[in-house]
């Protein structure tokens, strides 16, 4: 119980930290272009895995 409450903590924890800078980003610029990445493709890759999947590249790009 006490683990899924701090996992939940860190969920909104980076959920409004992505809020907050998606908002700066959209108030900043006028245009914003967004590459399209193989996220599947670089989960492939050991060395690199944990970081992009903590990324959060889906949530980032649907808060844009």
């Amino acid at each position: 119980m006490k683990l899924q409450k701090l996992y939940e903590r860190a969920h909104r924890m980076q959920d409004d930290a992505m809020h907050k800078y998606t908002t700066h980003l959209v108030k900043e610029y006028d245009a914003i272009c967004i590459e399209d990445l193989d996220v599947k493709g670089m989960l492939m890759s050991h060395v690199a895995s944990k970081g992009v999947h903590r990324a959060l590249f889906g949530r980032f790009r649907s808060y844009l």
